[in-house]
């Protein structure tokens, strides 16, 4: 018996990049900008 297989459809990096950032698998540039800006902060003061 043979099964029917799906083929996934390439995707470009930009739309990979877009749904990883919806679904919160990644961070977006401007929140990883954040996060490293704080973090800095956090040794500054430390």
């Amino acid at each position: 018996m043979i099964k029917s297989s799906t083929i996934p459809t390439p995707i470009e990096m930009d739309e990979l990049e877009a749904l990883l950032i919806e679904f919160g698998i990644l961070e977006s540039d401007e929140e990883a900008e954040k996060l490293i800006a704080a973090e800095n902060a956090a040794k500054a003061t430390a």
